[in-house]
């Protein structure tokens, strides 16, 4: 009888940890991506000759959103059992909003202030890395489109 009473502290500690390991997978995640997108950054502006905005804008993302599309659904948030289309379209529209911030902002700090575009776009990444992983924890991979879909 007196472990029952354990129960509500038990439940929310758990919670909890599900949340930090939730958060250092994506993190861990979210850096590899990172180095993965500036090393092809790197390439395709250095080796390949593509011009800087054109590879920041257009290549690099086109590509890197689906790897991270399917990193972070099936490492960083593995325990969320939700519609896969549901998911899509939500991730697609944090990714597209970051994406935009990150465009303008990449815009702002290389043509405007005259910054080095790699560490532009470190940044850029880093200063979007926290909205993007509470959109997707909270909105993207949330429990409720689950919920919403089954009740259909």
């Amino acid at each position: 009888m007196l472990f029952n009473s354990f129960k509500p502290a038990r439940d929310f500690l758990r919670e909890k940890w599900d949340d930090c390991r939730r958060l250092r997978n994506y993190s861990v995640n979210g850096i590899a991506l990172t180095l993965l997108g500036l090393g092809m950054l790197y390439i395709v502006v250095s080796h390949l000759g593509i011009n800087r905005f054109i590879a920041q804008m257009l290549l690099v993302p086109l590509v890197m959103a689906g790897v991270s599309y399917i990193v972070h659904r099936r490492k960083s948030f593995e325990d969320r059992q939700v519609c896969e289309h549901t998911c899509q379209r939500r991730y697609a529209i944090v990714r597209l909003t970051g994406m935009g911030v990150s465009k303008v902002s990449f815009l702002v700090l290389v043509a405007v202030v005259g910054m080095p575009y790699l560490f532009a776009s470190v940044l850029i990444t880093a200063s979007l890395a926290g909205p993007t992983y509470k959109a997707n924890r909270d909105w993207a991979f949330a429990e409720d489109a689950r919920k919403r879909i089954e009740k259909a």
